[in-house]
């Protein structure tokens, strides 16, 4: 006959499994969104650390493109638009 302590054990193992499960179910999500974001034109940042935090919004931008897709997400995040992006749209 087990222990209890081996039961519990147990339980926070499978219950720390299922929350690691979910947690890279939703960041395949989020980066999934940003890519689609990157393409379609729709907004677009990145997570990793960056001197000057921007967004972008165009999928021919060469900073935006440059972006690892484990740190792409979608959205602006409260940061201002790449000025390459903003060239590239022509609104300067």
């Amino acid at each position: 006959m087990r222990s209890p302590a081996v039961g519990k054990k147990k339980d926070k193992k499978a219950a720390k499994k299922a929350k690691a499960k979910k947690e890279i179910a939703l960041l395949a999500t989020l980066i999934s969104a940003g890519r689609a974001a990157r393409e379609n034109g729709q907004a677009y940042h990145t997570t990793s650390v960056e001197i000057r935090p921007r967004f972008h919004n165009r999928p021919d931008c060469h900073d935006g493109k440059d972006i690892e897709d484990k740190n792409i997400r979608p959205g602006e995040a409260g940061r201002p638009l790449c000025e390459e992006c903003r060239a590239l749209a022509g609104t300067r």
